[in-house]
């Protein structure tokens, strides 16, 4: 079920690239998944703002977990990313755990 899931997800994010809509994508497993595209693709700038917008959907609807994986994925691919950093350490107060960020 999951393989299909990242398949199917992996459809919608392509189809939505290849066909621009006016309505703005909300859903952050689309925005993840467009991210991860547009890096597979070596367009990294467009890849950290999908990434970015994908974590703030999570931290906003209360999903700290997903938010501060996609924010650490982002300082991986650009360690001075401050507002990533900054965006990370808010997450990590929000949701009570342990400050935990890459230096």
């Amino acid at each position: 079920m999951k393989r299909f899931t990242h398949r199917l997800l992996a459809r919608v994010a392509q189809r939505r690239v290849q066909t621009p809509s006016t309505e703005p994508i909300t859903d952050a497993a689309t925005l993840n998944r467009l991210g991860d595209h547009h890096l597979r693709t070596h367009a990294e700038d467009d890849a950290l703002a999908f990434y970015l917008r994908a974590a703030d959907t999570w931290a906003r609807d209360g999903f700290y977990a997903k938010s501060i994986a996609v924010y650490r994925k982002v300082l991986r691919l650009r360690p001075d990313h401050s507002q990533a950093r900054e965006r990370l350490t808010w997450t990590y107060v929000a949701s009570g755990l342990p400050i935990d960020i890459p230096r």
